[in-house]
């Protein structure tokens, strides 16, 4: 007897100081002091491995040297507890309360079907309403008993966040070493959920072995209990306020239902309720003050007012720390006259947002509500400015883009690459998101688990209807314009009575995002993984990953954020309209997190604001609507024959602007760095092959669409003597001196790799050759030569082949500079240019090709294909008079020749090949790929070659390029690229040349013949096109054609 009792104490003990060392990993790292290591000691090196790799090598290294606390954790040092944190005693009377409780099945027959393992929170939620009754106390009579239900349905929806994984990891362990019993995988669950899960003995398994799992759950249950209280303690206390502004007067006895999971969750467990109050009338609970919505709409009705449109108004009662207001309602609208009030309404609300800077207005936070659209969430009011580093070029245009219209979220614009439209005009139910979340699969069977997958935007209550049928915003951007507009003229007018009526705005907070929400929703869920449940310095590691890309100075801001993500929440950050710090769980922080305040950044938004500021943000604001991928078809650029009368009707479609109105565009969206030493405009680019989704882009250095092509533009707007042309031009000139400079230092300052001749290193040189050619300035030939010498080191490490980005376009900048300056180096260096292309060559059952895309056969045309390759090599043919470069031009040609389809007069586009039906039956016709360029290369190559053979050849290319240009050269776009003014300058080089050649022509043209087709001096602009300053994919291209006609310039045909 005594050695059973003895061995029963030591068994005892045994368990005591096991549950003593557990309890005392359920403390974070931020939350021991540890000791310091000493000489000599060997460091832990599985676990250094782990996290190296976890966190990589870079920012393991940088926390092991800095942090003392991940150091020592690291190392396996020995540590105490700091003092201002939760005892020992704490944690295990949690624990003994919630292991001595009986299972309550009562409670689980009320529980959600979409909760698993239900069984193993009974007694997790009976402590809970415990201590939630025990909180309320007298104000229990406040409350129906529905709530107690609504209060247990709340805790364990957010307990099964915290426990979902390990729950399943335990099943599948059990599994594994057999101890489930059933016929199949449900019965597995079943015996799991109803023998193992609910038992006080499993419950001691699992905080043995995952303390930390322990920790969490209380957390919750506590900051649940504290929230639903302090909701009941705020309707006390505020029920005559509530029935004087929100019920009509009407006395109101108790909450009867309270609905959460509407918001992400703040600021210990907090987050958006509604609120029934004795059955009957709803209402939004929110977790703070609703001071910035108040202000809003003072703002909104006074300059509705002065528009002579109305506004939506509803009551709110704001506190300190709490707010109520009644629920907007979703509502259709009965006429049409209704939806373009709607558009102009919004026009209005966008100039407000614009001039306060307001952030954060998805399609959650807006509602339509018949002919008002409503915003129902404002937290984000106004912000500060951030400092930056440098005075240059990319940061003016980063902070031009947040201080533009497009910043709100108002308007569809990629602004997260989430590859869906959220914007809160036209964001939608049952779009893909483009990354991926964890969701359960296989429930409630032994083979449950955790699966990524892409979740769905839900259905929301921003569209405005019309008789419950969706309006599409495209169909009014005039009248969201005219909105705009007008609000933004009033504002110009009134300017210091809207500075007086803002003033409220000084004493107000707002909130100040610091990382995407998902990113931080993403961590939380990764951080209830077992894998770190095990110990608290575990848990608290994973949140080291919030240090990437931030420095010391965030500090204080990335340990705020591990301290909410550590108690379960989503970081919460706001700052003081006049502050320059940020506040985080009521203190100040960071205090030179702001270089200036909000209210000095409202100030200078207010003086800034002019009539040219409003028309590129109109700008914005209609090519946002017409871009937005709903709208695709409005921006493909379709094939047209000469009698094809669609084509007329759809230009008629397009933005209509003269050439006047597209140098004011030009000059108009110019961004200046602080000093005016440096100028860039912003640029659409398409961000995906589908042309899905879009983005502004700064220009970068090349010809194609960057700062190459601009100094070409503004060479010519300053020859014809254009106002402010000469201050741009010396500007560019400048900068691209100094890139070529810089380039040469290192290729670190360079944009890429590319050698090409439109996109690549090599357009520089081709860019600096043509102004030396129309300048006679030698400054141009002697940086041509600068920049041919990083080109040439960059040849071996291109792995490009064409003519527009790869070693094509680099071997021809060569041979142009040849033909230049007669230096027989760049003869040379063409020469390895191409023998570096010809290693990559594919052999084809006729000729070789080159692949520029993986899954795509080498293809025909000038830009990407073999037109584009043949002419340096036919040149170098000339220059070096070696048969080998005719041999080869002879492979090339023959490849490109078995692409001709005589069906349709074109070459075949490969891009095409696997399609059931082509979307282009009459082929391309472009500069870029078909006929049009084909044309433009034999006519280059046919300077290059004297034997009939290659005559005949490209002669027969020539006509036959000719004649389907001449019949399909109609486009929607005007660009040079694949648009009007590319097809048609290659048919005006094509017809003096082929008479130069004593090639014949069919049908020949003449400049009245084309000015009657295109109306003379105006421009058909695309939706990507309208801020799109590119020379040959947008307007400045444009530009430049016409500027070429009217400076008649000459013998430059190969400026295309």
């Amino acid at each position: 007897m005594r050695m059973h009792s003895a061995h029963f104490i030591c068994a005892f003990i045994e368990w005591w100081r096991k549950r003593d060392m557990n309890v005392k990993k359920i403390y974070y790292l931020s939350e021991r002091i540890y000791e310091p290591i000493k000489c000599g000691e060997e460091p832990a090196e599985v676990r250094k491995e782990y996290w190296r790799n976890l966190l990589g090598e870079t920012m393991f290294n940088q926390m092991y040297r800095e942090n003392i606390q991940f150091y020592g954790y690291v190392n396996g040092k020995e540590y105490a507890v700091r003092n201002n944190v939760k005892s020992k005693k704490h944690f295990i009377e949690f624990y003994n309360n919630i292991i001595c409780l009986e299972q309550n099945l009562q409670i689980e027959k009320k529980l959600d079907k979409s909760i698993e393992f239900s069984r193993f929170y009974g007694p997790f939620l009976q402590y809970g309403k415990e201590l939630f009754v025990k909180k309320i106390g007298k104000n229990s009579d406040a409350i129906s008993e529905y709530v107690y239900e609504c209060f247990q349905t709340y805790l364990i929806n957010i307990l099964q966040e915290v426990c979902i994984r390990t729950l399943i990891a335990e099943m599948h362990l059990y599994k594994q070493q057999k101890k489930l019993h059933g016929q199949d995988e449900r019965e597995e669950y079943e015996f799991f959920h109803s023998e193992i899960v609910g038992t006080s003995g499993f419950k001691k398994e699992l905080f043995e072995k995952y303390p930390i799992l322990w920790r969490c759950i209380e957390e919750k249950i506590y900051q649940a209990v504290g929230y639903y209280s302090e909701i009941v303690e705020n309707f006390v206390d505020n029920k005559s306020e509530i029935q004087n502004e929100l019920c009509k007067g009407n006395s109101v006895k108790r909450i009867t239902n309270i609905k959460s999971g509407l918001s992400d969750v703040h600021n210990q467990g907090k987050s958006v309720v509604v609120i029934t109050l004795d059955d009957s009338l709803d209402l939004l609970y929110k977790p703070r003050s609703m001071e910035n919505e108040l202000g809003f709409l003072n703002l909104l009705e006074w300059i509705s007012d002065k528009v002579g449109l109305d506004c939506y108004k509803y009551p709110i009662l704001s506190y300190d720390n709490h707010s109520w207001c009644s629920i907007v309602k979703h509502d259709s609208c009965d006429t049409e006259e209704q939806v373009k009030r709607y558009y102009q309404r919004f026009g209005i609300q966008l100039v407000l947002v614009y001039c306060l800077g307001t952030r954060d207005l998805h399609f959650e936070n807006v509602i339509a509500s018949g002919e008002y659209p409503v915003l129902v969430d404002l937290e984000a009011l106004t912000y500060g400015k951030r400092e930056h580093n440098t005075d240059g070029i990319k940061d003016a245009i980063n902070q031009h883009l947040a201080d533009s219209v497009l910043c709100s979220g108002l308007l569809p614009y990629a602004w997260q690459n989430l590859n869906i439209d959220s914007s809160g005009i036209s964001g939608k139910g049952g779009q893909k998101y483009g990354f991926k979340v964890p969701v359960i699969v296989n429930r409630r069977t032994a083979n449950m688990r955790i699966e990524y997958r892409y979740p769905e935007t839900k259905a929301v209550q921003n569209l405005v209807k019309v008789k419950e049928k969706d309006c599409n915003p495209i169909q009014h951007v005039q009248d969201l314009l005219d909105g705009f507009k007008k609000a933004y003229v009033k504002i110009l007018e009134n300017k210091e009575e809207l500075l007086q009526r803002s003033l409220f705005l000084q004493n107000l907070n707002s909130r100040y995002v610091t990382m995407n929400t998902q990113q931080y929703s993403m961590l939380l869920s990764a951080s209830y993984h077992p894998s770190v449940m095990r110990d608290g310095a575990e848990r608290e590691t994973l949140f080291y990953s919030l240090w990437k890309g931030r420095n010391e100075t965030e500090q204080e801001v990335v340990d705020s954020e591990i301290q909410d993500l550590l108690n379960g929440n989503i970081p919460y950050f706001s700052c003081s309209v006049c502050g320059k710090y940020l506040i985080h769980d009521g203190k100040e922080i960071d205090n030179k997190h702001f270089s200036k305040t909000a209210w000095e950044v409202f100030i200078e938004k207010i003086k800034k604001m002019r009539v040219s500021d409003m028309n590129v943000q109109k700008e914005y604001i209609r090519m946002s609507i017409e871009l937005f991928s709903g709208n695709r078809c409005n921006y493909e650029n379709h094939v047209y024959s000469m009698d094809d009368k669609k084509w007329k009707e759809r230009r008629n479609q397009l933005e209509k602007v003269t050439i006047k109105q597209l140098e004011n565009r030009i000059l108009r969206h110019a961004i200046w760095n602080q000093e005016k030493t440096q100028v860039n405009w912003l640029t659409t680019q398409l961000s995906d092959k589908n042309g899905e989704s879009w983005r502004l882009l700064p220009m970068n250095h090349y010809l194609y669409s960057g700062l190459a092509g601009m100094l070409l533009l503004f060479y010519e707007l300053k020859t014809a003597k254009r106002p402010q042309a000469m201050k741009v031009y010396d500007t560019l000139k400048n900068e691209m001196f100094t890139y070529t400079e810089n380039g040469i230092c290192s290729f670190k300052n360079l944009d890429s790799s590319k050698t090409g001749l439109y996109e690549g290193e090599g357009s520089i040189v081709y860019a600096y050759l043509c102004l030396y050619k129309r300048s006679s300035e030698q400054i141009y030939l002697r940086y041509a030569e600068k920049h041919s010498e990083i080109v040439r080191k960059l040849l071996k490490q291109d792995q490009r082949y064409d003519l527009l980005s790869g070693n094509a376009g680099a071997a021809w900048s060569f041979l142009l500079l040849y033909g230049s300056t007669g230096n027989a180096r760049f003869l040379q260096t063409g020469e390895e240019a191409i023998q570096i292309l010809l290693k990559s060559a594919e052999v084809q059952e006729q000729g070789i090709g080159w692949r520029i895309q993986e899954e795509i056969p080498p293809m025909s045309g000038l830009a990407h294909g073999n037109s584009g390759i043949l002419i340096p090599i036919l040149a170098l043919s000339k220059y070096t008079e070696r048969t080998m470069y005719e041999e080869i031009a002879d492979k090339i040609w023959n490849y490109e020749n078995s692409l001709y389809d005589p069906a349709i007069n074109n070459w075949k586009d490969t891009r095409e090949q696997g399609k059931v039906v082509s979307s282009n039956p009459i082929g391309s016709v472009a500069w870029c790929h078909g006929a049009a360029g084909v044309l433009y290369s034999r006519i280059l190559c046919y300077e290059f070659v004297e034997d009939k053979k290659w005559k005949n050849r490209l002669e027969l290319d020539i006509k036959r390029a000719y004649k389907k240009l001449q019949q399909y050269w109609k486009r929607d776009s005007d660009c040079l690229c694949h648009g009007n003014s590319g097809n048609l300058w290659i048919l005006r080089i094509a017809q003096e040349k082929m008479k130069e050649y004593g090639i014949s022509i069919e049908g020949e043209w003449d400049a009245e013949f084309w000015k009657s087709e295109l109306e003379e001096g105006i421009i058909h602009l695309l939706p990507q096109e309208q801020i799109n300053f590119g020379f040959m994919n947008g307007y400045g291209g444009m530009l430049y054609k016409q500027l070429y006609n009217t400076n008649a310039i000459k013998n430059h045909m190969e400026l295309i």
